[in-house]
């Protein structure tokens, strides 16, 4: 990160700006792609180990390439900046807990399957209310004057994973006609935008618990699809 670079940078050369390099230093042509893949999965998994043990703010050149036992120049290969790293490792992050539930169950209703599906973006239950004071803190890390380089790079990987696996609901239900295509993307957004809202409501007090976050929310699925002919 701009403000934590130091001592890193020094050993490393520190973060390539831009493109990648133009070949993997390790990989040694096309010949290497699978294993020049492998080494990219090697470093993701080095980088997991660190925040597992000691948080984002662990995520540096030499510690990851340390870890993976590979060069650092293999690393700003496929890291080019250590942000590039970190949204990679965020978005790894989220995608284990949005499930596809019954997503591909045709003999559920539409609406029941993507409302189920989008009810993960918010607490199960009023009992899981602290769940949401680690993401309000990264608001504040990511956005206005306190915001960090790191705080962006979390948000940005959290925001891509997650709006990914929601399209993925919704252009299923595209392909089955439940929604016409040129409104899934509107349809993301709005789903996205309603689930922070509520979110925020939550924590706010203006909504007053998460049954009725959840009943909002499966209100605007409804709105948003339209009966398979």
């Amino acid at each position: 990160m701009d403000g934590a670079r130091g001592a890193d940078d020094a050993a490393t050369g520190g973060w390539v700006v831009g493109g990648p390099l133009a070949a993997d230093p390790a990989g040694g042509g096309p010949a290497g792609v699978r294993s020049a893949v492998d080494r990219r999965e090697q470093l993701l998994r080095a980088a997991e180990d660190l925040v597992a043990e000691a948080g984002y703010a662990a995520v540096s050149v030499r510690a990851v390439a340390q870890r993976a036992g590979l060069g650092a120049s293999t690393l700003r290969y496929w890291f080019p900046r250590q942000e590039d790293l970190v949204v990679a490792v965020a978005r790894r992050a989220v995608d284990p807990h949005l499930e596809d539930r019954r997503i591909a169950d045709r003999d559920v209703p539409a609406a029941d399957r993507l409302a189920e599906c989008v009810a993960q973006l918010l607490p199960a239950d009023d009992a899981q209310l602290h769940l949401l004071e680690p993401w309000a803190a990264l608001l504040t890390d990511a956005v206005g004057p306190r915001a960090t380089p790191l705080g962006r790079a979390l948000l940005e990987g959290g925001v891509q994973a997650t709006a990914e696996r929601v399209r993925a609901w919704v252009d299923r239900l595209v392909d089955e006609g439940a929604l016409d295509a040129g409104r899934a993307a509107t349809a993301v957004t709005a789903l996205l935008t309603r689930a922070d809202g509520l979110a925020l409501g939550l924590l706010s007090g203006t909504v007053p618990d998460v049954a009725t976050a959840h009943a909002v929310l499966r209100a605007d699925v409804e709105a948003l699809l339209r009966p398979v002919a």
